[in-house]
């Protein structure tokens, strides 16, 4: 499925609650856990991270709440992260 850009909103209008622009993550013993990382996530959506073992959504997570720091790029967020979801009908 292909986004029709014209209909697009732009950036400006958009609030963004999370976003990584560039975020490379490597730890001392050289692994790098993100490279150039960019993403975003609007104001009142929900979203999660999906990926394979080493792909990075633990660091990411880290990073946000400000438990790490990214070797490079910038990180930002105002999001609530709950672990406890209502069962939904």
């Amino acid at each position: 499925m292909q986004t029709d850009l014209r209909r697009a909103r732009p950036l400006a209008a958009v609030s963004t609650a999370l976003a990584f622009r560039g975020v490379t993550k490597r730890f001392r013993n050289g692994r790098v856990a993100l490279r150039e990382a960019t993403w975003s996530v609007e104001a009142g959506s929900r979203t999660c991270l999906l990926g394979p073992n080493g792909a990075g959504k633990s660091t990411s997570i880290r990073i946000l709440e400000g438990a790490l720091r990214p070797t490079a790029g910038s990180a930002a967020g105002r999001a609530v992260f709950r672990a406890d979801f209502p069962d939904h009908a």
